[in-house]
Protein backbone atom coordinates (compact mmCIF):
# COMPACT_ATOMS: atom_id res chain seq x y z
CA UNK A 1 0.00 0.00 0.00
CA UNK A 2 3.14 1.99 0.58
CA UNK A 3 4.31 1.52 -2.22
CA UNK A 4 1.52 1.85 -4.58
CA UNK A 5 0.91 5.34 -2.29
CA UNK A 6 4.37 6.39 -3.43
CA UNK A 7 3.67 5.99 -6.99
CA UNK A 8 0.43 7.78 -6.82
CA UNK A 9 2.22 10.73 -5.34
CA UNK A 10 4.70 10.51 -8.19
CA UNK A 11 2.29 10.01 -10.95
CA UNK A 12 0.15 12.94 -9.28
CA UNK A 13 3.29 15.52 -9.42
CA UNK A 14 4.18 14.97 -13.08
CA UNK A 15 0.40 15.50 -13.92
CA UNK A 16 1.20 18.90 -12.33
CA UNK A 17 4.72 19.57 -13.74
CA UNK A 18 3.54 18.85 -17.73
CA UNK A 19 -0.22 21.03 -16.60
CA UNK A 20 2.24 24.09 -15.37
CA UNK A 21 4.55 23.33 -18.03
CA UNK A 22 1.88 23.36 -21.20
CA UNK A 23 0.15 26.33 -19.43
CA UNK A 24 3.70 28.05 -19.74
CA UNK A 25 4.09 27.06 -23.13
CA UNK A 26 0.90 28.04 -24.48
CA UNK A 27 0.71 31.04 -22.76
CA UNK A 28 2.65 33.73 -24.48
CA UNK A 29 2.36 32.43 -27.98
CA UNK A 30 -0.93 32.03 -27.55
CA UNK A 31 -1.40 36.19 -25.94
CA UNK A 32 1.01 36.93 -29.42
CA UNK A 33 -1.84 35.18 -31.85
CA UNK A 34 -4.40 37.05 -30.28
CA UNK A 35 -2.56 40.02 -30.37
CA UNK A 36 -2.05 39.49 -33.64
CA UNK A 37 -5.86 38.52 -34.79
CA UNK A 38 -6.58 42.13 -32.70
CA UNK A 39 -4.41 44.39 -35.14
CA UNK A 40 -5.62 42.38 -38.11
CA UNK A 41 -9.02 43.38 -37.09
CA UNK A 42 -8.15 46.77 -36.58
CA UNK A 43 -6.83 47.44 -39.99
CA UNK A 44 -9.53 45.36 -41.67
CA UNK A 45 -11.78 48.20 -39.76
CA UNK A 46 -9.97 51.29 -40.66
CA UNK A 47 -9.43 50.23 -44.28
CA UNK A 48 -12.75 51.04 -45.17
CA UNK A 49 -12.51 54.56 -43.41
CA UNK A 50 -9.20 55.12 -46.25
CA UNK A 51 -11.06 53.68 -48.79
CA UNK A 52 -12.56 57.27 -50.41
CA UNK A 53 -8.84 58.86 -49.91
CA UNK A 54 -7.98 56.58 -52.34
CA UNK A 55 -11.24 57.34 -54.82
CA UNK A 56 -11.24 60.09 -57.05
CA UNK A 57 -11.30 63.53 -55.54
CA UNK A 58 -15.03 64.85 -55.19
CA UNK A 59 -13.36 68.48 -55.72
CA UNK A 60 -12.89 67.13 -59.49
CA UNK A 61 -16.49 68.02 -59.38
CA UNK A 62 -17.67 71.48 -60.35
CA UNK A 63 -19.11 73.76 -57.96
CA UNK A 64 -21.61 75.64 -60.94
CA UNK A 65 -21.20 78.50 -58.57
CA UNK A 66 -21.83 81.63 -60.47
CA UNK A 67 -19.08 84.86 -60.47
CA UNK A 68 -18.85 87.83 -61.86
CA UNK A 69 -20.65 88.70 -65.26
CA UNK A 70 -19.03 90.08 -68.42
CA UNK A 71 -21.74 92.40 -70.58
CA UNK A 72 -20.24 92.06 -74.12
CA UNK A 73 -21.43 94.76 -76.48
CA UNK A 74 -21.03 93.60 -80.32
CA UNK A 75 -21.59 95.35 -83.75
CA UNK A 76 -24.56 93.03 -83.60
CA UNK A 77 -25.80 93.20 -80.06
CA UNK A 78 -25.02 92.61 -76.63
CA UNK A 79 -23.93 89.17 -75.19
CA UNK A 80 -23.70 87.88 -71.08
CA UNK A 81 -21.52 85.79 -70.17
CA UNK A 82 -21.44 84.20 -66.70
CA UNK A 83 -17.78 83.02 -65.12
CA UNK A 84 -17.24 80.11 -62.89
CA UNK A 85 -14.42 81.82 -60.84
CA UNK A 86 -14.50 79.47 -58.17
CA UNK A 87 -14.16 76.22 -60.63
CA UNK A 88 -11.86 78.22 -62.70
CA UNK A 89 -10.32 80.60 -61.35
CA UNK A 90 -7.04 81.55 -62.61
CA UNK A 91 -8.85 81.36 -66.35
CA UNK A 92 -11.29 83.54 -64.60
CA UNK A 93 -9.38 86.14 -63.29
CA UNK A 94 -6.67 86.75 -66.53
CA UNK A 95 -10.16 87.28 -68.47
CA UNK A 96 -11.96 89.13 -66.64
CA UNK A 97 -8.00 91.71 -65.90
CA UNK A 98 -8.17 91.37 -69.98
CA UNK A 99 -11.90 93.04 -70.29
CA UNK A 100 -11.17 95.22 -67.67
CA UNK A 101 -8.47 97.01 -69.44
CA UNK A 102 -10.51 97.17 -72.67
CA UNK A 103 -8.20 94.45 -74.80
CA UNK A 104 -11.26 93.15 -76.38
CA UNK A 105 -12.21 96.46 -77.38
CA UNK A 106 -12.32 96.70 -81.82
CA UNK A 107 -11.08 93.28 -81.93
CA UNK A 108 -13.08 90.75 -84.77
CA UNK A 109 -14.11 87.39 -84.42
CA UNK A 110 -10.91 85.44 -86.23
CA UNK A 111 -13.37 81.98 -86.72
CA UNK A 112 -16.49 81.60 -87.19
CA UNK A 113 -18.06 78.11 -88.17
CA UNK A 114 -21.98 78.44 -88.87
CA UNK A 115 -24.07 77.10 -86.05
CA UNK A 116 -21.30 75.47 -84.72
CA UNK A 117 -18.76 77.97 -82.61
CA UNK A 118 -17.70 81.78 -82.64
CA UNK A 119 -13.83 82.84 -81.39
CA UNK A 120 -12.69 85.47 -80.85
CA UNK A 121 -8.44 85.07 -81.08
CA UNK A 122 -5.62 85.74 -78.79
CA UNK A 123 -5.43 89.79 -77.92
CA UNK A 124 -2.89 89.70 -75.79
CA UNK A 125 0.33 88.28 -76.52
CA UNK A 126 1.94 88.24 -73.61
CA UNK A 127 -0.75 87.18 -71.56
CA UNK A 128 0.89 84.33 -69.57
CA UNK A 129 -0.20 80.66 -70.39
CA UNK A 130 -2.74 79.36 -68.22
CA UNK A 131 -2.92 75.57 -66.84
CA UNK A 132 -5.63 73.97 -67.85
CA UNK A 133 -8.94 73.95 -65.78
CA UNK A 134 -11.35 71.58 -66.09
CA UNK A 135 -14.25 70.14 -63.96
CA UNK A 136 -16.91 67.60 -64.29
CA UNK A 137 -19.52 69.46 -65.01
CA UNK A 138 -18.01 72.50 -66.98
CA UNK A 139 -19.45 70.40 -70.12
CA UNK A 140 -18.99 71.67 -74.13
CA UNK A 141 -22.52 72.29 -74.32
CA UNK A 142 -24.18 75.09 -76.27
CA UNK A 143 -23.40 78.26 -74.65
CA UNK A 144 -20.47 77.03 -73.53
CA UNK A 145 -17.16 79.61 -73.31
CA UNK A 146 -14.28 77.84 -73.27
CA UNK A 147 -10.63 78.89 -73.61
CA UNK A 148 -9.20 78.20 -77.79
CA UNK A 149 -5.19 76.63 -77.35
CA UNK A 150 -2.65 75.00 -79.49
CA UNK A 151 -4.14 72.10 -79.88
CA UNK A 152 -1.15 69.84 -78.78
CA UNK A 153 -0.50 71.92 -76.21
CA UNK A 154 -3.18 71.70 -72.93
CA UNK A 155 -1.25 74.19 -71.47
CA UNK A 156 -1.28 76.96 -74.20
CA UNK A 157 -4.33 78.90 -73.27
CA UNK A 158 -3.83 83.00 -73.01
CA UNK A 159 -6.64 85.08 -74.14
CA UNK A 160 -8.67 84.07 -77.41
CA UNK A 161 -12.00 81.89 -75.99
CA UNK A 162 -14.99 80.42 -78.36
CA UNK A 163 -18.59 80.16 -77.82
CA UNK A 164 -20.49 77.48 -78.68
CA UNK A 165 -23.74 77.64 -80.42
CA UNK A 166 -24.16 73.87 -80.46
CA UNK A 167 -22.72 70.78 -78.09
CA UNK A 168 -19.48 70.00 -79.00
CA UNK A 169 -18.80 67.27 -76.15
CA UNK A 170 -15.52 65.36 -77.43
CA UNK A 171 -14.29 68.55 -76.62
CA UNK A 172 -14.93 68.17 -72.70
CA UNK A 173 -11.89 67.31 -70.40
CA UNK A 174 -9.47 68.80 -72.89
CA UNK A 175 -10.47 72.19 -73.08
CA UNK A 176 -11.23 74.74 -70.48
CA UNK A 177 -14.93 75.94 -69.82
CA UNK A 178 -14.67 78.91 -67.74
CA UNK A 179 -18.23 80.68 -68.33
CA UNK A 180 -21.48 80.20 -69.99
CA UNK A 181 -23.70 82.27 -71.94
CA UNK A 182 -27.19 84.03 -70.14
CA UNK A 183 -28.70 86.56 -72.89
CA UNK A 184 -27.45 87.10 -76.48
CA UNK A 185 -27.54 83.25 -78.10
CA UNK A 186 -29.79 85.40 -81.10
CA UNK A 187 -26.98 87.60 -81.42
CA UNK A 188 -24.02 84.82 -81.58
CA UNK A 189 -26.13 83.16 -84.53
CA UNK A 190 -25.51 86.27 -86.26
CA UNK A 191 -22.24 86.83 -85.91
CA UNK A 192 -19.74 86.88 -89.20
CA UNK A 193 -15.85 87.56 -89.44
CA UNK A 194 -16.28 91.10 -90.10
CA UNK A 195 -18.09 91.76 -86.61
CA UNK A 196 -16.43 92.88 -83.69
CA UNK A 197 -16.43 93.88 -79.76
CA UNK A 198 -17.26 97.35 -79.55
CA UNK A 199 -17.26 97.37 -75.90
CA UNK A 200 -17.43 95.59 -72.24
CA UNK A 201 -18.91 95.77 -68.74
CA UNK A 202 -18.02 93.42 -65.79
CA UNK A 203 -20.54 93.59 -63.22
CA UNK A 204 -21.23 91.28 -59.82
CA UNK A 205 -23.89 88.66 -60.57
CA UNK A 206 -27.68 89.51 -59.82
CA UNK A 207 -30.40 87.14 -58.59
CA UNK A 208 -32.08 87.26 -62.05
CA UNK A 209 -28.56 86.42 -63.31
CA UNK A 210 -28.89 83.35 -61.32
CA UNK A 211 -32.35 82.43 -61.98
CA UNK A 212 -31.34 82.33 -65.88
CA UNK A 213 -28.51 80.28 -65.39
CA UNK A 214 -31.29 77.63 -64.02
CA UNK A 215 -33.57 78.04 -66.14
CA UNK A 216 -30.72 77.24 -69.03
CA UNK A 217 -29.45 74.13 -66.94
CA UNK A 218 -32.96 72.58 -66.96
CA UNK A 219 -33.54 73.35 -70.85
CA UNK A 220 -29.58 71.45 -71.26
CA UNK A 221 -31.35 68.47 -68.80
CA UNK A 222 -34.77 68.10 -70.87
CA UNK A 223 -32.43 68.05 -73.90
CA UNK A 224 -30.08 65.23 -73.23
CA UNK A 225 -33.43 63.14 -72.23
CA UNK A 226 -35.19 63.62 -75.24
Amino acid sequence: MKKFGLWAIIIAALGILMAVNSFMGTSPDGDHRDHDHEEEAAEETAAPAKMPEALPAQSDKASMELGRVAEINTTKGKIVIVFFEKDCPATCDQIISLFKDNKYRDVKFGRVEKDNLIQIDAVEPDAPKLKLEVKEGLDNVKGAVGMARIPDDKDSATSAFYILMEPWRHLDGDYCVFARVLEGMDVIMKITPEDKVTGSTIRNRTDKDKQRFDELRTMEAEREVE
